[in-house]
């Protein structure tokens, strides 16, 4: 056994393995970041090879032993650099002011955190838009999404004494209840998406079919940046469309992407961009009407060279006619209203020539008669408003013979605005069918109203009381049957709130006493006593209290800081109305509510001044008029920012005849037209001239 054991092989093992070698170490030097060029010399730009920028010869001419040129650099080029660096810092800078004015204190000291932790203001902005700090408060919505009163926090008193309508709807509920953040119980139902009440309309995105498809560079030679004019657009359409409507938007949309002139034209293009820079707030200097550097203002030349070609030409066309309202409106917003009526005047003429009133005057083609009709009534609906506002007697003295349609049967003749909003996925409709409809239905009215009260020399007629109390008649039974969309407890949207706004703006314009003639008496209208109860005096203060109402609440959900031409008719009218007040009334009972609406008026006014410049100078003669203490509290809760008016008021800027009511609620009706105004406030600085006076302060009127 030993020697078997012997004799057996030796076990072999795995040879060892050799290491590799090991690396030879090296350092790694950090990479030095590249240096950006901004100019290249010319030998570089012509072999197409980078340029270091070495002075006076770069690292290329160098090795190649050319010689190295660098063309010089004009002083205009530099200065227009630095502009626009300087454009850009001030857009991030004002972007940066919004958010402050208009976040809540929780969301406002944050972002003061990130600037005092040395965070850029355009990193800031961005977190705000992407959301990366504010994605927890945005879980309570009428937190994040509700201004705040300039003075007193709270609603009057005086406004929750009467029966308000509209301290029952939802909208005034999720804009005041701090405690709960859901409706009360009363007002929950179906009809109207939480989104609409719980989030500012600004924040909402429109959706029209084909406004994301069309190329308007195609029709204009003002501007070939089709992204930047979609935007103006959709800005335009979501901000001015619904009360200045002078279009049907589908068909000019199918035109204008089809390339056909039957609904869309070079002229109305323009002129409609014209309009619309004044709804898109990134625009520069939109208040600027006379600056040729601006947009706004490029689309108006060419509008208006276009204008002049077609007539010419003696061209009497549909989108002539359009194009001649949408300049009309541009002119009012520059305060030079009596320059733009005339393109009002020639669109009715054009309009008369095409038989759009004309019962008769019909058309093969369908869709051409669908937008002959769409475009007579927006024309009798706008004359007709600007005669009212205006003074003016009709230039159309009745309504087209064409019945507007149901807006639920027949929802495709008006065409349908649709909004998404952010963070929800549902997509809810305007309801501007059923607003068109109520709002030319409205303005009919006021028709008659403006052909029984004013003559053809723009002075007040003779007038029953029978006559406007049937007129007011008319108006309440309008509004006692307005569609449930449109209703005191359901409204929400800002076209909307105006639709209500107006009605009674124009209730107060009847009541008060006019050119003499006493309230009317039940004997002479063969009614009883108790229904002309609340007629005249008790009438025309609920129709404030419920006009002021709806004011607040506006600001409350959708601030002041979007174009709205038709709501400084009425911060303009409850500016006068509480200055004259606070002049003859010295209760101390009243004294902060009225400065509370006096400071929410002017500062509505004084953000629609940084738009257009009709406001502005509105801004400034409401100013001028307020009293020491009354500037000095504005100073104290209303920042005045940049654009607002320093200097004299340029009267040769001004034509214009709008009445501009100036007295108190209970006293006799006396308009000054704007012209006058601004002349009698000729020469005189802003701000007030005498010292201050001694007045309460903040702590003793809480």
């Amino acid at each position: 056994m030993s020697g078997s054991s012997q004799n057996r092989p030796r076990p072999l093992l795995p040879a060892i393995q050799q290491q590799p070698p090991a690396p030879i170490p090296r350092h790694i030097l950090p990479r030095h970041p590249r240096v950006g060029v901004s100019v290249a010399c010319e030998n570089c730009r012509k072999r197409k090879i980078r340029c270091n920028g070495g002075r006076p010869r770069c690292a290329a001419c160098a090795r190649t032993h050319s010689e190295c040129i660098y063309t010089p650099a004009t002083k205009d080029h530099e200065l227009q650099r630095k502009f626009e660096n300087l454009e850009t810092e001030k857009t991030a800078y004002q972007k940066l002011i919004d958010l402050l004015r208009s976040r809540e204190h929780g969301e406002a000291n944050l972002i003061l955190d990130l600037l005092r932790q040395d965070t850029s203001v355009h990193e800031v902005l961005r977190q705000v838009e992407h959301g990366d700090m504010l994605c927890e408060l945005s879980l309570v919505p009428e937190t994040r999404y509700r201004y705040v009163f300039p003075y007193c926090q709270t609603l009057p008193s005086f406004l929750k004494s009467r029966d308000n309508p509209y301290l029952h709807s939802p909208i005034y509920e999720w804009a005041m209840n701090q405690e709960n953040h859901e409706p009360s119980s009363g007002t929950e139902g179906p009809a109207q998406p939480a989104a609409i009440f719980v989030k500012p309309y600004h924040a909402a995105e429109i959706i029209v079919r084909l406004i994301d498809s069309v190329e308007p560079s195609k029709w204009t030679f003002v501007c070939s940046d089709n992204v930047l004019m979609r935007k103006i657009l959709h800005a335009y359409f979501l901000h001015d469309y619904e009360w200045f409507t002078f279009m049907h938007k589908d068909y000019f949309f199918q035109d204008m992407e089809a390339s056909k002139q039957r609904f869309c034209s070079s002229l109305l293009v323009n002129s409609v961009f014209a309009l619309a820079c004044y709804c898109y707030r990134e625009l520069p200097l939109r208040l600027e009407f006379w600056n040729p550097h601006t947009l706004g203002y490029r689309f108006l030349a060419e509008a208006r060279r276009l204008w002049e070609i077609e007539e010419a030409g003696s061209s009497n066309k549909l989108t002539t006619l359009q194009a001649g309202l949408f300049i009309n409106v541009i002119y009012n917003l520059m305060g030079a209203d009596s320059i733009g009526w005339r393109y009002t005047l020639r669109s009715v003429e054009i309009a008369h020539s095409l038989g759009l009133f004309n019962p008769l005057s019909k058309v093969k083609s369908r869709k051409s008669q669908h937008v002959r009709d769409f475009t007579a009534w927006a024309l009798f609906a706008w004359q007709s408003h600007c005669s009212y506002r205006f003074c003016k007697k009709p230039l159309i003295s009745s309504p087209p013979r064409t019945p507007l349609p149901d807006p639920i049967e027949h929802p495709e003749w008006y065409g349908e605005i649709w909004l998404k909003y952010p963070h929800d996925p549902t997509v809810y409709p305007s309801n501007f069918g059923h607003f068109f409809k109520a709002k030319v239905e409205f303005l009919t009215i006021l028709n008659e109203v403006a052909l029984q009260i004013y003559d053809g020399l723009g002075q007040q007629a003779e007038v029953t009381a029978r006559n406007l109390f049937g007129l007011q008649s008319r108006m309440q039974e309008w509004f006692d049957n307005l569609p449930e969309c449109l209703s005191s407890t359901r409204i929400a949207l800002p076209a909307h709130l105006k639709l209500h706004m107006h009605y009674y703006y124009v209730l107060i314009n009847l009541q008060k006493p006019v050119a003499g003639i006493p309230p009317p008496k039940p004997a002479e209208l063969s009614i009883p006593d108790t229904a002309s109860a609340h007629s005249g005096q008790d009438d025309s203060l609920d129709a404030y209290v419920r006009l002021e109402t709806l004011l607040r609440i506006y600001y409350l959900r959708h601030g002041f800081g979007w174009l709205d031409m038709l709501l400084l008719d009425y911060l303009v009218f409850l500016a006068f109305t509480n200055l004259r007040h606070l002049e003859q009334n010295t209760d101390a009972a009243q004294l902060e509510s009225r400065q509370s609406t006096l400071l929410l008026a002017v500062k509505g006014i004084q953000e629609q001044g940084h738009i257009y410049f009709l406001a502005m100078t509105m801004f400034q003669l409401i100013y001028r008029d307020m009293k020491p203490s009354e500037v000095d509290l504005f100073g104290k809760f209303v920042t005045m920012g940049q654009g607002d008016p320093q200097q004299e008021i340029p009267t040769e800027f001004i034509h214009s005849q709008w009445p501009i009511k100036v007295t108190g609620l209970d006293e006799q009706s006396e308009n000054k037209l704007l012209d006058q105004l601004v002349k009698e406030h000729e020469g005189l600085s802003l701000g007030p001239t005498e010292e201050p006076t001694e007045y309460s302060t903040d702590e003793e009127m809480q």
